[in-house]
């Protein structure tokens, strides 16, 4: 079973979490510095945020009642500081963000939309039910909506729940892999029922992190976004490297 610093150090290399392109068209706090100098910067930022899920995670281990689950996050939540809800914002938004790109690559590869063969083994962190409409996974509405469940699970139980759905199929003890493509499909159906009508829905906790935070800075969920990257910044730019 892998530590959480071994897990950390997993994700901080991996696609997922990637910060940093040409054009940085996704908009993820960056400084005008060398890039070897930004990569270690941004290293730390991420250990930092990671942590800090693992954080939210530990606050409702053991709970299983949603409402007392939403309670105890949202104490957490209230018990930040600013800058540290901003890490934590940004980064369940690049892992979102890295989650969608990554399974948009695995879908286009897997010949999935031309009804080719069948998923290569080497892409075993893509997880597509057969009752998936082949037009949602050509519009994007599927990722989309597995992305917005990948974050929330990402919250619930932190880090470790990134490792098992990306990496979990390497353990063929434990298979951790079928664990979270499990918790991903009861996420997917949760949200199914409630877009039908049938069940009544708690706000996504990624929602609930930046209203905190726009609370908690007196700013609008518009400029969320632009003061939450200038406060991870600005804590990059004070790292000692």
């Amino acid at each position: 079973m892998h530590s959480r610093r071994q897990t950390i150090e997993f994700l901080i290399t991996h696609e997922v979490s990637e910060m940093v392109d040409t054009t940085n068209s996704a908009n993820w706090p960056t400084l005008d510095i060398p890039k070897e100098e930004l990569l270690k910067r941004l290293v730390m930022f991420k250990k930092e945020a990671l942590f800090l899920l693992y954080r939210l995670a530990d606050c409702t281990a053991g709970l299983t009642e949603t409402p007392e689950i939403r309670f105890k996050q949202s104490e957490f939540l209230d018990s930040l500081s600013s800058d540290e809800l901003a890490d934590l914002g940004v980064i369940v938004e690049v892992m979102g963000h890295g989650f969608f790109t990554m399974t948009k690559n695995a879908l286009l590869e897997s010949g999935l939309l031309n009804n080719m063969a069948p998923l290569p083994a080497n892409a075993s962190h893509l997880y597509t039910p057969i009752s998936t409409p082949i037009e949602d996974l050509r519009t994007d509405h599927w990722i989309r909506e597995c992305m917005c469940v990948f974050e929330d699970l990402v919250q619930k139980y932190g880090p470790a729940f990134a490792y098992a759905y990306i990496e979990g199929s390497n353990d063929r003890m434990r298979r951790p892999d079928l664990w979270a493509r499990l918790q991903m499909q009861h996420g997917l159906d949760n949200m199914n029922a409630y877009e039908m009508g049938y069940t009544m829905s708690y706000a996504s906790l990624q929602s609930v992190v930046w209203r905190v935070f726009c609370r908690r800075v007196e700013c609008s969920l518009q400029d969320s976004w632009k003061i939450a990257r200038e406060r991870v910044e600005a804590q990059m730019q004070g790292y000692k490297v």
